[in-house]
């Protein structure tokens, strides 16, 4: 009767054992993008490239104007006649931004950052116009704001503080920025080295990093790629959620495993969903006897921007690329090469 206790035991003892994964995986390398989780740490790497990631901030000052519908001033009215702002009622307003830059090079004790040409630029002239009944514009000015200074600012990076635009291109969407920073700076920056690689060989699923400053705070996050090669550019999607902060946040990809890390893209937009939403008198003073009882007040009508939850779009490696070749001659004619940017001279597989 033992016997059979102890055979009956080690049966299930052993049925138990078979159902365990192995102790190990063996990838198989085929020299393309990984779409499942590194089998190695990365940590080490993630932290070198965190080091490189900025908070970029922009603080623009506007001069707005308002006209009253039946003073119909219209676009042309400004232009011959600039007179009639200074008879409209002004304000100062701030258009505060942020993003993420990347630091790239360091050249003659200036430290260069690329990041997304909307992250830095404001335009000099902000102009909101009157709708008619059917909700359509109308030629009829609502309100004209023109840009009286604008101040941007790379956090916790040593220099100056003071940012010049090397190159600002509207269409790519991508910028390149340089600070002054001290000589013998030390401990010296970290510039990202890790090649550029190729968005057009990304598929469906492939594994990526994303980092960036959502919120101000700095993050690294891990997605995958969705709707690769949606356009001749190959700019893709990824299925991430992120917030004010994350344009301009570098996204890599592996190639057979860590550490061949490779810069795909870079963030730069995020899927937004427009409200009108229904407000009470924005200058009603709130009590605690506010609360529960009838409003009688005047009603105004606002656009609110609802942010489309676990998708961020990216621009492709190869708008990195367009954009570097494209200003090579404004570079060289501040003493910069494309050689000085070790993240271009580093050369990717290619495949067939």
């Amino acid at each position: 009767m033992k016997s059979v206790f102890i055979s009956i035991l080690i049966l299930f003892l052993l049925s138990c054992t078979g159902t365990q994964p192995p102790a190990s995986v063996t990838r198989f390398a085929d020299g393309y993008y990984d779409s499942e989780y590194p089998q190695k740490p990365v940590s080490s790497y993630l932290k070198k490239i965190s080091s490189t990631v900025r908070l970029i901030t922009s603080l623009t000052f506007y001069r707005e104007y308002y006209f009253r519908f039946e003073d119909t001033v219209s676009i042309s009215q400004i232009h011959t006649n600039p007179e009639i702002t200074r008879q409209a009622d002004n304000t100062i307003i701030e258009k505060p931004a942020s993003g993420t830059a990347m630091l790239v090079s360091i050249k003659n004790n200036k430290a260069l950052l690329l990041t997304c040409a909307h992250t830095i630029y404001e335009p000099d002239t902000l102009i909101n116009f009157y709708q008619n009944d059917q909700s359509s514009s109308t030629n009829r000015i609502r309100s004209l704001s023109i840009k009286i200074r604008q101040s941007k600012h790379v956090v916790g990076l040593p220099g100056s503080g003071r940012l010049t635009i090397l190159a600002n291109d509207s269409t790519l969407d991508l910028a390149l920025v340089q600070q002054n920073i001290p000589v013998n700076l030390f401990p010296p920056l970290t510039v990202f080295t890790y090649p550029l690689g190729k968005s057009a060989e990304l598929n469906w699923g492939s594994f990526v990093y994303l980092f960036g400053f959502p919120h101000g705070k700095k993050i690294v996050s891990n997605a995958i790629v969705s709707h690769p090669n949606r356009n001749t550019e190959h700019d893709f999607i990824i299925n991430a959620t992120m917030y004010q902060g994350v344009s301009g946040g570098p996204i890599l990809a592996l190639r057979d495993g860590p550490p061949h890390l490779e810069l795909v893209g870079i963030a730069n937009a995020l899927p937004i969903i427009q409200h009108l939403v229904v407000r009470p008198d924005p200058n009603l003073e709130i009590t605690p006897s506010t609360f529960g009882q009838p409003y009688s007040g005047s009603l105004f009508i606002e656009r609110q921007n609802e942010i489309i939850q676990g998708m961020t779009f990216a621009l492709s490696a190869e708008k990195i690329r367009l954009f570097f070749t494209k200003y090579e001659s404004l570079l060289k004619a501040n003493d910069i090469k494309l050689s000085d940017f070790p993240f271009l001279s580093k050369s990717t597989p290619t495949h067939e």
